[in-house]
């Protein structure tokens, strides 16, 4: 059975979440030092009676205003199944609270679970940290379907976002003076030693430092003209240049080191 949003508040709910643990998080039979798998997850669902799905982080649970929805029964066998996650987690754990809030439920109406999306790609809850969903898309269009969008929406903001940083580290790459693209591709991703790599080619190429400088101040220029990314600040990609004029000037004071 799917649930409809009720905004009632948690008042009206089978229990109240008890929120005086140490952990927001907890999955009870699940070791706290464990790491995070599908099957330890679909073993706390096996035995639910409820669950609830509240599109708030785990402190404003108890908020009226809260959208809600419960499942049984087929509902918790689906939402199984879409919070399959990457076994072994990220080793990692977000510091945002996160949300939406999922609570786990017995036949008496008490939590033995409790747990939370993260950017709408992880689950926080069953073990020692974060773990990735496999399809958190796919589980955003379910809650939307039920009424809860919150997922849905951050999920459509969220691409957005990848594709305007996207937009803007493919104009960067393109500002790169000529013959440094291939490596200014590679520092762009932060690919392991590629401002080294960026670092001899540009010399290599630049021998004479009066033009390896002009070219590079005019590329460290870039930001200044770019599109505004989502969340502002600077890339830090996009600083390689800055870093680049940086270390030509700590070798050319000290007499050592590449040419420059």
């Amino acid at each position: 059975m799917s649930g409809r949003p009720d905004r009632r508040g948690a008042g009206t709910l089978p229990a109240v979440t008890d929120l005086s643990r140490a952990r927001d998080d907890f999955s009870l039979g699940v070791p706290d030092d464990a790491a995070p798998t599908t099957a330890a997850l679909r073993q706390v669902l096996d035995g639910a009676a409820q669950v609830v799905v509240v599109e708030a982080s785990p402190d404003e649970v108890d908020a009226p205003d809260a959208a809600r929805i419960t499942v049984s029964g087929e509902g918790i066998a689906e939402l199984a199944r879409l919070l399959a996650v990457v076994d072994g987690g990220t080793g990692d754990r977000c510091r945002c609270p996160g949300w939406p809030t999922i609570l786990v439920r017995d036949a008496l109406g008490r939590d033995v679970a409790q747990w939370t999306l993260h950017h709408q790609t992880g689950l926080r809850g069953v073990g020692d940290g974060d773990a990735d969903l496999r399809d958190g898309a796919a589980l955003a269009d379910w809650l939307a379907a039920r009424g809860l969008t919150g997922s849905h929406e951050t999920q459509q903001l969220l691409a957005e976002y990848e594709a305007q940083e996207e937009h803007r580290r493919v104009a960067w790459v393109r500002a790169a003076p000529p013959g440094l693209t291939e490596a200014a591709e590679a520092a762009s991703r932060q690919d392991d030693d590629a401002e080294e790599r960026l670092a001899d080619l540009a010399a290599r190429l630049y021998p004479d430092p009066a033009e390896r400088i002009a070219l590079l101040l005019a590329w460290a220029g870039f930001p200044a003209h770019a599109p505004p990314v989502p969340g502002g600040g600077t890339p830090w990609y996009e600083l390689a240049p800055e870093r680049l004029l940086t270390e030509m000037g700590f070798r050319r004071n000290h007499g050592y080191g590449r040419p420059g």
